[in-house]
């Protein structure tokens, strides 16, 4: 009885125990060491990769600011930024083109509430039904 019931999930638990019934045996014994049972390893992860451009080389820093901050700076308090490298060449020698643009916040926002924060999208079960639309 117990081993028509383990042929007839095999065909629900997949291909392997269909092809391989010592697989499905295998299961119901309890001596089963425990390096045998893990079907994959760890894989390790990989250490983060060396920035592509020379430290050595001489930089440009160009600073991106919004025009709004620059019009009135003190409504402004600066939150963060964002920096990119690229390299640039200049007939005869390299260099580091750094550009920074700052994250800015208004001081008249609350502390608490970020700007720009993403709305989540979950439309109801029937308007998802009848629009047609996915978000």
């Amino acid at each position: 009885m117990k081993l028509s019931i383990l042929r007839s999930s095999s065909c629900y638990s997949g291909r392997i125990t269909q092809k391989k019934p010592e697989a499905a045996n295998l299961s119901e014994k309890g001596d089963v060491p425990a390096a045998e049972t893990s079907s994959h390893q760890k894989t390790q992860r990989k250490s983060p990769r060396a920035p592509r451009i020379s430290e050595h080389l001489p930089f440009i820093e160009h600073i991106l600011d919004h025009p709004e901050v620059l019009a009135e700076p003190e409504a402004w308090r600066r939150i963060g930024e964002e920096v990119r490298e690229q390299l640039d060449y200049q007939r005869g020698y390299f260099r580091r083109l750094r550009l920074v643009r700052g994250k800015f916040r208004s001081q008249r926002q609350p502390a608490g509430h970020a700007p720009n924060r993403p709305t989540p999208c979950k439309p109801s079960g029937s308007l998802h039904r009848y629009s047609g639309t996915h978000c």
